[in-house]
């Protein structure tokens, strides 16, 4: 049987799991195995005395426990069970699964610094172990997996990038799969070719799906500390520079609908008023309230705004243009296209700069 062939039995079968629900990858002998029972069988045992000097966020406790070790007191003939402080836990306020063309990710409050510890655990509380692990870059790989689809056995490995969100405060998190004959010769990690794995691969989409839900089933819960993870770099996704016409611009390294939908997003967040938008033709219409007396000078300060009388208050209107850089499939600029003539060049400045503070 060719390989192509092979690969697309595969494929079909990986489809059929993930319309069914059920398969390799979930079940008491899939690939993650259902432990949410494990605990029943865990044993007590001292706390861990480490000296003052060492670090403990790596051992803290997995699970709080409002309200544990107080006295309930019975005080007349009603007993009212007493609520927990909804302060007392902190986890991730939002969590969601992104489409854009074939390609999934998920986005999750926190730092890259923190979700890795958090995507870290899902592997590790799966049984499923890493062949390669750069934290500052935010990067895993897993071992290769044998699986065993109604006798076709293939084997296949998963990687993993937590990268920095659209937005500060923000991670994302990308998962690719290659998968091949096991009989086929197996490649090595650093020959591997990433770049040919297919986003819309339904065994990605699969993993992504199991990572989502335990990442929201755990979001209570203290993940191990990192130090390495602590020093992420990652790669910033915008930039912030001078065209040769002397205009201030941001380039994004994104396609063309994500880089609309962050730029609107940050146009919000910096606090602009948003006249009009038309996503076609990629335009932004802006009204900046600046104070009559700074409106020549401009200036960061500029933009407060204390009350006072109508006729210390200017409205300046501008568009913000965001285009597709020719040739650059996943290469957006965004950059003031018009303005009026009280929008100096220092006010230009100082919008795009606001903007931008709401990008990574």
């Amino acid at each position: 049987m060719k390989l192509a062939r092979k690969l697309a039995i595969a494929t079909q079968g990986a489809l059929i799991f993930t319309m069914t629900g059920c398969g390799w990858l979930t079940g008491e002998d899939g690939l993650i195995r259902d432990s949410r029972e494990d605990y029943r069988q865990a044993q007590i045992a001292e706390p861990l005395d480490l000296p003052a000097e060492m670090d403990t966020n790596a051992i803290r406790e997995l699970y709080y426990i409002p309200g544990a070790g107080q006295t309930l007191v019975f005080q007349g003939n009603e007993f009212k069970v007493p609520r927990p402080d909804m302060q007392a836990v902190s986890g991730p306020k939002e969590l969601k699964a992104y489409k854009s063309g074939n390609e999934h990710w998920i986005v999750l409050d926190g730092t890259p610094e923190e979700a890795w510890g958090r995507v870290r655990s899902f592997w590790e509380v799966n049984g499923i172990a890493l062949e390669q692990e750069v934290p500052f870059r935010g990067l895993m790989e897993t071992v290769w997996l044998k699986r065993n689809n109604e006798g076709y056995i293939t084997r296949d490995k998963f990687r993993v990038v937590v990268e920095h969100g659209l937005q500060k405060g923000l991670s994302e998190i990308h998962i690719k799969h290659l998968g091949y004959d096991y009989e086929s010769a197996e490649i090595p990690s650093q020959e591997l070719d990433w770049t040919s794995a297919k986003a819309d691969d339904a065994l990605t989409l699969a993993m992504t799906q199991e990572l989502s839900s335990f990442l929201v089933e755990t979001e209570n819960r203290a993940a191990p500390a990192s130090l390495l993870a602590q020093k992420f770099v990652g790669t910033p996704k915008s930039s912030f520079k001078e065209n040769a016409q002397g205009e201030w611009v941001i380039d994004m390294d994104l396609t063309y609908g994500r880089a609309w939908n962050a730029v609107g997003k940050a146009i919000d967040a910096a606090g602009f008023q948003l006249d009009d938008r038309n996503r076609d033709t990629g335009l932004y219409h802006l009204l900046v309230t600046t104070g009559e007396k700074e409106k020549d000078s401009g200036g960061f300060f500029s933009f407060l705004s204390f009350g006072g009388d109508d006729e210390d208050v200017v409205t300046h209107k501008l568009t913000i243009q965001v285009k597709r850089m020719p040739g650059k499939p996943k290469k957006v600029r965004a950059l003031i296209s018009k303005y009026a003539d009280s929008v100096n060049a220092s006010l230009r400045k100082d919008v795009m700069v606001r903007i931008k503070n709401q990008l990574i």
